[in-house]
Parts: C-alpha cells; structure tokens; sequence
C-alpha cells in the first residue's frame, strides 16, 4: 500500500512541476500542437516515472553488516499481518483509504453516466453520414459537440456546415483520446489541483487548433464574427469536445494573434526539465529501495571512498559471502571505533587492512580500518559462551531446542497473540524485528531482547509477545539439556 501512496504522490508532484514549466515557457504561444503534446507528454511521463529506476550513481557505496549474526540459530521469518482480531481500532490510514476510493468510485460512477447518456442520444438522434464521421442532430442538444468520431448538433442550429467543420477538425486531431487520458488522469489523482489546470490548458489548446484550421478556411474575420454572436454556454458532456466554450474572446484573440513557431531554447529546456524531473522521481525511489533493504537486513552502513571501495570490491571477489565491516578512524581515541571493536571477536577476524587518505581523496576520515570476518566453516568451534552466572550458552547443539508445541504451534501463537500497534498502524510502519532469546535447560524463555527493530511500538510487541510462549523442548549437547540462544525473525506488514 505505501508504494500506491508513494505513487500517486510522486506523480502528483511531477504534474505540478511540469505545469509550471508550461506556464512559464508555453503560456502565451501560439504553437498549439507544441503545446498540446508537451501536456499530452508530461501525464504520460509522470505516470512512467515512478516505475523507473535509477541506480547507477548510487551503486556499491555501502558496506551492509549485522555484526556477529553466524554466532546464533536463526529461526525462520515470521511474518504477521493486520487482520480483523488484531486491529482494535479504526486507523487514520484506513480513514483516508476509505475517502480516496469513496470519492474515485464516485467520479467513476459520474464518467460512466456521461458516457451511458452519449450512448442514449445516439439512438434518438437524426443519423447523416459524412466522411471520417457520422453526425447525430437531436432537439435536445443545446451546444454542438464531437466525441471520438461522432458529432452531435442541434436540429436548428445556424451556420451548421462551419461548426460541422469545427468538429471535423477535433476528429481529425484525435482530441477524444486526449481527453479520455485526462479523465482517467483525473479519476485517479482527482486531489491534486495540477490535473484540473492541465485539462483546462488540453481543452483551451484543443479549441486554439481547432479554431486556427477553420478560420484559415472560411476567412479569421467572418469565423470570429461566428464566435461572438453564438451563446456561450455549455453542455453536460465533459468528455466531448465542445464547439461553444465561455473562453471566447481568448479564442478570438488567438485567431488574431500572428502564430509563430515555439522557440528552440524554449523546447530544450522544456524536455530537460521533464527528463531531469523524471530522473529525480525515479532516483528517489532507487535510494528508498535501498535503504528499505538495508533496513530489513543489517545493522551497520557507512559510506567511503573509491580506494576503500576498491579494496571491499577485492575482499568481496573472493568470496562474495564473506563479512566485511569498514570503519572511518580519525585518531587512536575514536570511540566508536573501539566501541564496535569491543563487539567483535578476536578469534572471528580472518584480516585487518588498514587504508590512510591522502588529500586528494575528499575522504570523510584520515583513515579507513577493513576487517574481512571468517566465514561460518572457520570458526565453528566459537559456538560456546558464558554468561555472567558462569552458565554456558550455546549457540549450535547437537539436538536444538524447539517448541513443545511444534513450530507451527509456535507461529501460530504468535499470530494468535502479536496485536500490531496503533502507533505503527497510524505511520504505516512496516519491518522485520529481529528478537534474540535464550531457551534455558528447562525450556523456559529468558533474556529477549531487540537486535534491530523498527519502533513505534512493534519491538515492545514482538518482545512481549514471545516471552508469552508454553516452555520450549530443551536444546542438547551430548544428551544434557543446555542453554541456547535463538533469534526470531518477525516481519510487521499492513
């Protein structure tokens, strides 16, 4: 659901830019099939734009790492879901969920009506065919309108032959299809004001043209001597192109108006903001992907330099499964750096390198410390701890510890139980918590405590969540009930 959000918000934001460009650089010119596909193009593109990935600029410039994560028996992702036991109140999210789709379904319930009633008309109406059209005359018709290749007109209207041309000319320009992309641009993204402007600016541009090609047939003076003398008003069908709009004196002045053609520098800057704007949306979105990822599976990222990256990229062609953590030093006192070297152990350091920068670097730090772990294989013996009591954990046994129910049991108990937060509902915060525990010689679960979690109240959740569990089948080493510790994957997801 957050990238349906993400979606109608980036295309919302791209269309208001882009309109922006067209009033600044198109407004008052007078190259009308110019203007109409520049707008034509920038609904398209910014429906396009959010499907597009850009990561080019931003690939291998992190290190991802969860410190120490062979030490311990991983169990398997449990994924828990908002559902109808567990949600305990109506959320704003679901509130706004509710309006968007109220209001969508309306518009579209109001679009199909005006089609239905086109459809209607047809079959009462007078039927002359012409070529590339049929003409549809009808009573009730108060203002002449054209809709894809049918044209409908009044019974009595006066110069009918001009207005037929005037229709003929929005049929050969294919303006219905404009509108219809239009109107479904305004059915899906109706709360954004870009998309009532844009369709005022197609129709104002639909008519310039129409307009130009009659006048340039029946003489500018006598065709706007048409336009001033006919009643302006307008008719229901707002997916029509309409003969008779209230912007007349615009369009007599228009037809008056010297055309020229839109100036180069005027286009160029018009398709490089609309490929910069595009490039930025689809950017966005890569680095939000990305950082959604790192933060489902690590701990740890830091950015650095193309000589630091290089030697990763060494460490890494070796074996791409190996851990590496790099850390940035700027002295012998740097906190962090010890803080982070106290957590890893000795006996799991298969290298250390360390890099000094030189000025021409721009490195963030004088200097980089790479340290390249052993893989699971190299160090399976390190599977032993103490704890404060003298009491040995481990970490892999010979007969691991499982619920008494059975996993399955287990998951359901979780699911049964875990109500996933309001305060999380509310942000739609979603994540994997990583839970770690110890299943004591009696089966009983102690020590839970987060690894990495997501907040808003779903690490509390998990935690409590898991200590509710019956007592665990014990883990054994050589037939004796031992500790063992465990991390339990949760994954929170609306």
């Amino acid at each position: 659901m957050m990238k349906a959000i993400n979606f109608l918000i980036e295309v919302s934001i791209l269309q208001a830019i882009l309109l922006f460009v067209f009033h600044f650089l198109f407004n008052n010119q007078t190259d009308f099939k110019w203007k109409r596909n520049f707008l034509l193009t920038s609904v398209l593109f910014s429906w396009l734009a959010p499907f597009l990935q850009f990561d080019f600029i931003f690939t291998q410039q992190a290190v991802i790492t969860l410190p120490d994560h062979i030490k311990t028996y991983w169990l398997e992702d449990l994924q828990v879901a908002t559902n109808a036991d567990n949600l305990t109140s109506f959320s704003l999210f679901t509130f706004i969920q509710l309006i968007y789709f109220s209001i969508t379904g309306f518009l579209a319930f109001l679009t199909t009506k005006q089609i239905l009633n086109i459809f209607s008309l047809r079959k009462t109406s007078n039927i002359r065919f012409i070529p590339n059209a049929v003409i549809y005359e009808h009573h009730q018709i108060i203002n002449s309108f054209s809709f894809f290749k049918w044209i409908f007109i009044p019974t009595d209207l006066h110069d009918k032959e001009v207005v037929i041309q005037h229709e003929l000319s929005h049929i050969q320009k294919k303006h219905s299809y404009d509108r219809t992309i239009l109107a479904i641009n305004k059915l899906i993204f109706w709360f954004n004001p870009a998309v009532y402007v844009i369709e005022k600016q197609m129709i104002e541009t639909h008519e310039f043209e129409a307009d130009e090609n009659i006048a340039a047939t029946i003489g500018k003076e006598h065709y706007c001597g048409l336009l001033a003398k006919t009643a302006l008003m307008q008719s229901g069908f707002s997916l029509a192109n309409h003969f008779y709009h209230s912007f007349t004196l615009k369009r007599i002045n228009m037809i008056k108006k010297v055309k020229n053609s839109i100036s180069y520098w005027r286009q160029a800057t018009a398709i490089l903001i609309l490929l910069l704007s595009g490039v930025m949306i689809a950017c966005q979105d890569a680095v939000m992907d990305s950082v959604q990822e790192i933060a489902k599976t690590s701990s740890i990222t830091t950015n650095y330099p193309q000589k630091v990256q290089q030697a990763v990229d060494k460490i890494k062609a070796k074996n791409p499964q190996t851990e590496v953590i790099v850390f940035g030093v700027t002295d012998s006192k740097n906190e962090t750096f010890k803080n982070m070297m106290a957590q890893i152990e000795v006996n799991s350091i298969q290298s250390i390198e360390i890099i000094k920068m030189e000025a021409k670097d721009q490195a963030d730090f004088p200097n980089y410390i790479i340290i390249e772990k052993k893989l699971a294989n190299q160090f399976a013996d390190q599977i032993i701890e103490t704890d404060k009591n003298g009491s040995e954990i481990f970490t892999m046994v010979e007969e691991t510890a499982k619920p008494s129910n059975g996993m399955e049991g287990f998951s359901q108990m979780i699911q049964d139980n875990l109500k996933y937060p309001q305060q999380a509902r509310d942000k739609n915060t979603e994540g994997k918590v990583f839970v770690q525990f110890i299943i004591n010689e009696d089966g009983k679960i102690s020590n839970a405590v987060i690894l990495k979690g997501i907040g808003d109240g779903c690490d509390e959740e998990a935690v409590r969540v898991i200590l509710l569990s019956p007592n665990w089948i014990p883990g054994k080493q050589k037939g004796m009930p031992v500790k063992q510790r465990m991390v339990l994957p949760i994954t929170f997801k609306l």
